[in-house]
């Protein structure tokens, strides 16, 4: 086994986390001086007033981006970015792991295809098959890929089975907050290869 090249993607991929984490705090608003950016409202969501990508953002949202600050406040920014960043990468890992020894409760692939070169997990591929044993809202799921939202149907999926299993082991999966859930990055274009 080949450790410094597992200690070097694991290095690697606390960065990019890090990194990306970092950018949605941005993206919000929020800086790493301490100072956040003032938003303004409108019927439905908010934006991030003078930002440059103007991007309006859902209401729910802003309760996401509020205990942020309040965290960042008491922790730190680069304490909160790390800590978010540990519990993503953690999670990604177990679930891989998982997934490819077939440990998952739900026998299917979350974040990979067992079809050779196949970029889409099989979880989104045949995701009707799923829906009651992971506990998915149907409504949603067809909503979602209707409207052929990928990425937002695969981070629906993701943290409903990190939940699923935080029931049968809770000090690996602890409930996914609204923290944490604001800050789901991941990209199954890129952990599935």
């Amino acid at each position: 086994m080949n450790k410094s090249a597992i200690k070097g993607f694991s290095v690697r991929a606390r960065r990019k986390l890090i990194e990306d984490i970092s950018q949605k705090a941005y993206a919000l608003g929020i800086k790493d001086t301490g100072r956040s950016d003032e938003i303004e409202e409108f019927e439905g969501g908010f934006r991030i007033k003078d930002a440059v990508n103007q991007l309006v953002y859902p209401m729910s949202a802003k309760k996401d981006r509020e205990k942020l600050i309040s965290e960042i406040n008491k922790k730190g920014f680069g304490q909160v970015i790390e800590e978010v960043a540990y519990t993503w990468f953690n999670r990604i890992i177990a679930i891989r792991f998982m997934e490819v020894n077939e440990y998952l409760p739900v026998k299917v692939r979350i974040l990979s295809s067992e079809t050779p070169g196949k970029i889409e997990p099989d979880v989104l591929t045949n995701i009707y098959d799923y829906l009651d044993e992971l506990k998915l809202d149907r409504d949603k799921v067809f909503e979602l890929k209707e409207n052929h939202k990928d990425e937002e149907l695969f981070k629906y999926v993701f943290v409903r089975e990190c939940n699923n299993l935080g029931k049968l082991m809770p000090q690996v999966f602890e409930a996914i907050g609204d923290l944490l859930n604001c800050y789901f990055l991941i990209n199954y274009l890129l952990v599935g290869q």
